[in-house]
């Protein structure tokens, strides 16, 4: 593979590679990315562990490596969804399928959006969000999401995390006894991430976020879901700007559609549902929230908000991500509770993996329509694009000294919450001797 088909990625990985085989820190490139120089002040620079392995391979051999222990990540998630609402194997494959191979995720990392490597994250996020929900005694869950979100921030996936972060908030709103987690989570995490935060800040990132545009009409969303348009259709917008089909499209083709209208939605808000304890309403209201967002207009007056981060998400589409993700799990869970927990008779049953067989055939059509190699290759040889980037050293002190101190607040929190999330772990399992000795006595 060559290198231009790294895309958008490249110009944040060279600097990177370059100073970790020259044991320097990449504090300025030689090329701006969204307009600045300082290439630690754009958050979307990954700076997860992972990275030391450039030092040792090509960058095309890295993105393969982060883009397999990402998908490893998602896996997990996946299993730890299946594992907490008992999907059977065609429920589940449903889920799988439709998660992994989206237009959504599809489309932007077909396009070179090498940060969304961060997407494959979301399942644990999901978990963790609905066994606080559905668990509020387990008060020390905001641990292990505060660390998971200092996680997908440093993957790159700023976008996402600001996502999370918006809908913990609003869980919270509609869900008293989740105020406390959100309310130590969020804050703890925003700490953490002083090293991509601060930097940014300083550098004035806010200037970048003028609102672009989202869903401009009911049909366009739905176009999104179940028509398969490819990477040369005509950029989509409104009034203040318009973007790539990438930034619309959710593909699940129609069978994947019905499904989710079907067992995510209908088949949830009925009183089978209610009554069968499945209906799985605590999100409700902030997934509706997110996905009304997500339409043209709603998010405009951030560009005039003067609040740090506040117009970040300036296209607002990726605002139905989590609304579609949710969706995705909701479906299945309905399907497992509604339908397949009962003795269907094997033609019915012979439909239902029909189904899926379609919607995995479908999809995979659509992702091979942007495959990576094609759509970025293409991109560079119209329009000249050079990917190539390097270290440069300039003067800059209060910059470099921002990135200094803020590293080491993010290394010191997140040392002092894995340190206490440890400490409450063998409290639960290990009591004090003390009182088993009192109680011995």
């Amino acid at each position: 593979m060559h290198h231009v088909r790294l895309g958008q990625g490249f110009r944040y990985y060279s600097p990177l590679q370059q100073g970790l085989r020259e044991g320097r820190i990449p504090y300025h490139s030689a090329k701006e990315i969204h307009n600045t120089d300082r290439l630690l002040a754009n958050p979307e620079v990954i700076l997860s562990p992972q990275i030391l392995v450039m030092r040792w391979v090509e960058l095309p051999t890295f993105v393969l490596i982060n883009t397999l222990l990402a998908y490893s990540v998602g896996f997990l998630g996946c299993q730890a969804l299946r594992e907490r609402y008992r999907l059977s194997l065609l429920p589940f494959t449903m889920f799988f399928v439709l998660f992994n191979f989206n237009g959504h995720i599809a489309a932007h990392l077909g396009i070179g959006h090498a940060i969304w490597t961060g997407y494959f994250f979301l399942p644990l996020f999901m978990w963790f969000v609905l066994k606080a929900l559905e668990e509020p005694s387990l008060r020390h869950l905001w641990m292990p999401l505060s660390l998971l979100l200092f996680l997908i921030d440093l993957q790159g996936f700023f976008h996402g995390y600001i996502l999370c972060v918006i809908l913990l908030a609003l869980a919270a709103v509609w869900n008293p006894p989740f105020r406390r987690t959100a309310a130590l989570a969020i804050p703890t995490s925003f700490v953490m991430c002083a090293c991509r935060f601060w930097p940014t800040l300083v550098t004035l990132y806010r200037k970048e976020h003028d609102y672009i545009t989202g869903f401009t009409t009911v049909w366009e969303w739905l176009e999104g879901m179940v028509v398969p348009y490819d990477y040369t259709h005509p950029y989509v917008g409104g009034i203040f700007g318009k973007q790539p089909w990438a930034e619309f499209n959710h593909y699940v083709g129609g069978v994947g559609f019905a499904f989710l209208l079907y067992f995510g939605i209908i088949r949830r808000l009925s009183p089978e549902a209610e009554r069968g304890g499945w209906r799985l309403a605590a999100l409700d209201i902030p997934l509706a929230i997110m996905a009304v967002l997500s339409f043209d207009y709603f998010l405009a007056v951030t560009r005039f908000l003067p609040i740090p981060f506040a117009g970040t998400e300036r296209v607002a589409t990726r605002f139905f991500l989590l609304p579609f993700l949710f969706t995705i799990l909701y479906a299945a869970v309905g399907l497992e509770r509604s339908w397949y927990t009962r003795r269907l008779p094997l033609m019915a049953k012979v439909f239902l993996w029909a189904a899926v067989v379609q919607t995995t055939t479908t999809l995979w059509d659509h992702t091979n329509l942007w495959r990576p190699i094609n759509i970025i290759d293409e991109y560079i040889r119209k329009n000249g694009v050079d990917l190539q980037n390097w270290i440069v050293v300039r003067p800059d002190p209060l910059y470099v000294a921002v990135v200094r101190v803020s590293l080491g607040v993010s290394l010191a929190t997140c040392l002092a919450v894995l340190a206490l999330w440890g400490w409450k772990a063998r409290w639960r399992i290990d009591p004090p001797s003390a009182s088993g000795d009192n109680q011995a006595t």
